[in-house]
């Protein structure tokens, strides 16, 4: 996934042309609609301004800015001053050491504070999951825990969760690995550099897989329809057909320009709502691919774990991948079930052939090879996006590599070979024997993967920001009482500390 690089040289005047052409102006901020403006204001704001410090020195540049400007607002996470002064202070701080780049920001970017604070947010919960000490919110079990580590059986001809007395390993916290985003932009083909957005986007990024939705402008002649948000590099956008085969593109699905492969979405998924039959957008296509995406986390998160118990190594517990969710929530904060359907502290080890895993292991070390899976939203993004499904009646710019859906999730993991895992493991060199040998070997077991994917996603925890009111939290149950508040408010407060005052 690529990252958001702000130059030395960026200027306030002439931003850089990696951030310029992924920018957009959001004055009007609205969940995908059908429809787009086309029409775009011409005024900046005068005294608004982005800092885009060096994150090894970001707060000593916030400590400076604040000296010199009249209001400055520094994120927890995301490398980034928002900060009100006037052009000659703005080109100041533009000169001193440690700052990147100073944008103008955009019109409306009033709108989208909740938006970027969301982000901010989201990034700054998966770092603390991450550090797997008492600030933790959900998930993992240390070494001693008292209930065991959860596993499968086959409970009166159905499988169900149980927690093994012997079985003690630890795991970490859930990762808050994938953020979607279903919302977008009217207006099109506006570019600005200093958006707040695409910047909190891009800081997301680095650690997490964010997936946005496409837009629903349909194809508007000469012109690219996508939301602005859609557009970056650094995002999964996700198009939407009208059918769950995907056989047909949504006449509404926004796309690129035909001369440009690469300016649609990356793929596309069915966009028909699973609660409402006749709700349809790319707002609901994203969510889904949303869902694929954590049972790709998973399925390499299991392998990883696999490989430990097959090598004999010291084995870290598959933990769960969680959904941040940025929308406007109202009181379905309170009143909706989005809690995991298995409210298991890690996943049981299901899935992988420790057969075929075992076979593999004993042929690497024959030449000296030992296995050990890293897992990353790259490494997600690769595997999901290997799940496509081309479809050639269309053009790159409208369609992206092409359909993805929940079934070919499950044929793709189905094939997932062991040459393959070599190569995820970036194990170098072997020899063609080993390798025609590994590619031969399926790596999950057919017979777990239905039971597997299901644990991945319904044991998904979901955390939950409304960017119009800054509430925020992360169910963990079902219960439909006020009086069961979410369990980050109840960790961290009502609110986040925002909005900038």
């Amino acid at each position: 996934m690529t990252q958001v690089d702000h130059s030395a040289d960026a200027s306030i005047l002439e931003p850089t042309p990696s951030v310029q052409a992924s920018a957009g102006w959001f004055g009007t901020l609205a969940q995908s609609q059908q429809g787009g403006d086309t029409t775009a204001p011409t005024e900046l704001p005068p005294d608004r301004f982005l800092v885009i410090p060096d994150g090894r020195v970001a707060k000593e540049v916030a400590a400076r800015v604040r000296e010199v400007t009249r209001h400055a607002d520094f994120y927890l996470t995301i490398p980034m001053l928002d900060i009100r002064c006037d052009l000659a202070t703005a080109s100041q701080i533009h000169g001193w050491p440690g700052v990147r780049g100073v944008f103008q920001a955009p019109p409306g970017s009033d709108d989208t504070q909740g938006l970027v604070a969301g982000l901010d947010l989201l990034a700054q919960l998966d770092y603390v999951q991450r550090q797997s000490g008492t600030q933790t919110l959900v998930g993992g079990r240390r070494k001693g825990d008292q209930h065991g580590y959860p596993v499968v059986v086959n409970h009166e001809g159905e499988l169900a969760i149980r927690h093994d007395p012997n079985l003690d390993w630890p795991v970490p916290p859930a990762a808050l690995a994938v953020i979607n985003l279903s919302l977008g932009t009217r207006t099109l083909d506006y570019e600005h550099a200093g958006d707040p957005v695409n910047f909190a986007i891009a800081g997301a990024a680095k650690n997490q897989l964010v997936v946005v939705a496409a837009g629903n402008s349909g194809a508007v002649e000469g012109r690219s329809s996508m939301s602005a948000w859609a557009k970056s590099p650094w995002v999964l956008s996700v198009g939407a057909t009208e059918d769950e085969s995907g056989a047909r593109l949504a006449d509404y699905s926004s796309r690129g320009i035909e001369s440009d492969p690469d300016s649609g979405p990356d793929l596309v998924a069915c966009g028909i709502s699973r609660l409402d039959g006749e709700s349809a957008g790319t707002s609901f296509a994203a969510p889904r691919v949303t869902q694929f995406a954590v049972i790709c986390a998973s399925a390499l998160l299991q392998l990883r774990t696999a490989l430990q118990v097959v090598s004999g190594r010291e084995v870290e517990g598959v933990r769960l991948i969680g959904i941040g969710m940025i929308d406007l929530f109202g009181e379905e904060m309170f009143f909706n079930a989005m809690g995991p359907r298995v409210p298991i502290e890690a996943q049981p080890l299901y899935g992988p052939d420790l057969t075929a895993l075992t076979e593999l292991v004993k042929a690497c070390r024959a030449e000296g090879i030992e296995l050990d899976l890293g897992v990353d939203h790259r490494h997600v993004r690769a595997l999901l996006e290997s799940a496509v499904r081309p479809m050639p009646e269309y053009g790159a710019h409208e369609v992206g590599l092409g359909f993805v859906s929940q079934p070919l999730i499950k044929e793709r993991l189905l094939s997932f070979n062991g040459a393959e895992l070599l190569h995820m493991c970036k194990v170098g060199t072997v020899s063609e024997g080993l390798l025609a040998r590994a590619a031969a070997l399926r790596v999950f077991a057919p017979s777990q993967v239905d039971f597997m994917m299901r644990l991945a996603t319904g044991s998904a925890p979901w955390w939950l920001f409304d960017f119009s009111n800054y509430r925020h939290g992360c169910r963990l149950d079902q219960g439909e009482s006020v009086e069961s508040l979410l369990e980050s408010e109840r960790k961290y407060g009502r609110k986040v500390p925002w909005p900038p005052a």
